[in-house]
């Protein structure tokens, strides 16, 4: 009896303690407010294809948001607030071709083509709001 006693006991403890545990983190810290941002982005009036895109906190403070650019388009949530905007493409080389197969086939090379500017050394500056916003960037080459 006292063996059932104690696992009974061991039992109810460690479910109490995973219900408080768990569901006060649940409950106490309230998710950050996003926005939904969607726009697009080009380069030289071009749609960029494929890419990626990512907004950082200006003020190095709090969460980074990031996505990918298809066809020219992005749709992401984004907290708000002022944010420094990267934004990278890959396109084909054509006529180069790497080693890697796909079917059996060779596989074309990719470069970045999206001066730094826009990316690793980006000027791109914008304010999110708290509503849903479109953010549309015409990007010149170098």
């Amino acid at each position: 009896m006292p063996a059932s006693f104690s696992f009974r006991y061991a039992s109810v403890l460690v479910l109490c303690l995973a219900l408080t545990v768990g569901g006060g983190m649940a409950g106490c810290t309230p998710s950050p407010i996003k926005s939904e941002v969607k726009g697009t982005v080009t380069v030289n009036d071009q749609p960029v294809i494929e890419g990626q895109i990512a907004f950082h906190p200006a003020d190095g403070k709090g969460s980074s948001a990031a996505g990918r650019i298809e066809y020219g388009s992005y749709s992401l949530q984004v907290s708000p607030g002022e944010k420094i905007v990267e934004i990278f493409g890959q396109r084909e080389i054509p006529g180069r071709y790497g080693e890697e197969l796909v079917d059996g086939k060779k596989v074309l090379m990719k470069e970045d083509y999206i001066p730094a500017r826009y990316n690793t050394k980006s000027e791109l500056k914008v304010t999110i709001s708290a509503a849903s916003s479109t953010q549309d960037f015409q990007l010149q080459p170098e």
